[in-house]
């Protein structure tokens, strides 16, 4: 009976307690604290895997005005929001959002893209759904908790040790959970349709990233294990307003 309670214990400590303590403790975390840690990551890619953007200034100053106007056209709770563009062989398409309110998107985002701003619209409010639902801070105070309770429950100190100083690395490898992703997802279709905009734009944006994407290797297969199938996110799209 210990066996199995002990079991059942371990479970809804990981599954439903940890996670709710990962949200409450989340959304207490002052700006300035996002801040600090969002910029110590992004200088953590920008020594690693990220390169000076090379679009035109005049091409990021211009996305940036377009971008910030999107976002005003929205509303929202966040204060606080960077339009950042890095260049990187490492990611390829792709944009991210750190916590304090900094989106980067790659030249190559960009450039798949082209001239079509309305997909870089609804990538642009994907990232601004993580920011405006705190994931990056939940997900970093999951990977916290988690990795103290381990220590906890079994005796391994060194892991809370290595918890405090690894934390940054939970946002850099930018993996949020599918739940996160969906919600994400939920939080553009829904802004697009309010503000006159076309859902089908993020879907055509999920179309463009999928056919950048090489066919089998091990960078799509981590992407996938985090992210909702792209022809499920596509399909969610396609039928939003219908």
């Amino acid at each position: 009976a210990s066996v199995v309670m002990v079991q059942d214990f371990l479970y809804l400590v990981f599954a439903f307690i940890m996670p709710w303590i990962a949200v409450r403790f989340a959304d207490v975390i002052p700006q300035e604290a996002k801040f600090v840690a969002s910029q110590h990551t992004l200088s953590a890619m920008d020594a690693t895997i990220l390169e000076p953007s090379g679009l035109p200034v005049t091409q990021q100053s211009s996305l940036q005005a377009h971008f910030h106007k999107v976002i005003n056209d929205i509303g929202v709770s966040h204060d606080y929001f960077d339009i950042q563009f890095r260049k990187s062989s490492f990611t390829g398409p792709n944009a991210f959002a750190l916590p304090d309110g900094t989106i980067v998107y790659t030249d190559d985002m960009i450039t798949l893209a082209g001239e079509d701003l309305a997909i870089l619209d609804a990538i642009l409010l994907h990232e601004v759904g993580h920011v405006e639902q705190n994931h990056s801070m939940q997900m970093i105070a999951e990977s916290l908790f988690t990795t103290l309770a381990v220590s906890y429950f079994f005796g391994d100190l060194t892991g809370a040790i290595e918890a405090f100083f690894g934390v940054g690395s939970t946002v850099l490898h930018n993996k949020f959970s599918q739940a996160h992703e969906r919600a994400a997802d939920d939080f553009a279709l829904h802004q697009l349709s309010v503000t006159g905009r076309n859902p089908e734009d993020f879907a055509r944006a999920m179309e463009k990233l999928s056919e950048s994407l090489p066919e089998a290797s091990e960078t799509v297969e981590n992407w996938l294990s985090t992210h909702p199938v792209m022809k499920e996110r596509i399909e969610k799209a396609m039928a939003f307003n219908q």
